[in-house]
């Protein structure tokens, strides 16, 4: 036998139990622990998406600020290399600021262009930014290593 905190004897039994709760409250104290630091790791990660969708013209609620048709597939394109040229035309649909009969065929002409200008290239079906580095440097304000880059120092 043995004395708890209160000075009183209890059996091998108890103090097996205590023993037993002991190590089960310290595991689950470890477990809250490990919640809590991926609670913060998840809001890092939540604030992070908030400002790149805040970057990209989308309100909290997911709607779409409305841009031009070249910022429209840029974004689409960057977001998700290897989309077929269909699949950026119906992405960029409800987000562009004209909403015509004639919608689709100006995404259409615009793809083409920002192939021909040199932004976009097709590869096995599907669009990729010629450049992603510079344009994920401009979506993220990121211009100083841009700047470094054009003065023809090390970057």
């Amino acid at each position: 036998m043995g004395a708890n905190a209160d000075g009183q004897f209890v059996s091998e039994t108890e103090q097996l139990r205590a023993t037993v709760f002991l190590d089960e409250k310290a595991r689950l104290e470890r477990r809250l622990q490990e919640l809590e630091r991926e609670r913060e790791r998840l809001r890092i990660q939540l604030d992070f998406l908030e400002h790149v969708l805040a970057r990209a013209g989308l309100t909290d609620a997911g709607t779409a600020g409305r841009l031009g048709p070249t910022a429209a597939i840029t974004r689409i394109v960057g977001l998700n290399p290897g989309m077929p040229r269909s699949q950026v035309i119906e992405e960029a649909l409800p987000i562009i600021k004209n909403k015509s009969p004639k919608s689709r065929r100006t995404l259409a002409q615009t793809i083409l262009n920002l192939i021909n200008r040199g932004t976009l290239r097709e590869e096995s079906g599907g669009l990729f930014l010629k450049n992603l580095k510079d344009r994920v440097n401009e979506l993220f304000g990121n211009s100083a290593e841009h700047v470094s880059k054009t003065s023809g120092q090390p970057g």
